[in-house]
C-alpha cells in the first residue's frame, strides 16, 4: 500500500472511516465499563421501571455511545484543519468580494 497520508489524498470513505472506526472502538469500551457497574434490569425512566430487554438496553446504549464518541471524533478532525487551508479559503472569499466591486 503506497498511499499518501495527506488529507487531500484521502477518499471520502477513508475520511469517514477515520472518524467512525475509533468511535466504534471507544463506544465498545465505554459499553463494557458502564454495564460492568449498571444492571439493565434496574434502569428507570423517570419514576417507572424501564420495560426493555437487556439486549435492547445494551443495543440502544451502544448506539448512543457510538454517536457521542463519533461526534467527538468528528469535532477533533474538524478542528485540526491547518491554518493555511483556512487562510486560503478566506483569501479566496476576499478576492471574490474584491472582484465583484470592480
Amino acid at each position: 500500500m503506497n498511499q499518501s497520508a495527506t488529507p487531500e489524498a484521502l477518499s471520502s470513505t477513508q475520511r469517514v472511516l477515520r472518524i467512525v472506526w475509533p468511535a466504534f472502538l471507544a463506544a465498545g469500551v465505554l459499553e463494557m465499563l458502564v454495564f460492568a457497574f449498571v444492571d439493565p434490569a434496574d434502569l428507570h425512566w423517570g419514576t417507572r421501571l424501564l420495560d426493555a430487554s437487556p439486549s435492547g438496553v445494551y443495543t440502544l446504549a451502544f448506539f448512543a455511545f457510538w454517536a457521542v464518541t463519533g461526534l467527538s471524533s468528528w469535532l477533533t478532525v474538524a478542528l485540526c484543519v491547518p491554518s493555511a487551508a483556512l487562510n486560503a479559503s478566506a483569501l479566496t472569499a476576499a478576492d471574490l468580494q474584491q472582484s465583484r466591486k470592480l
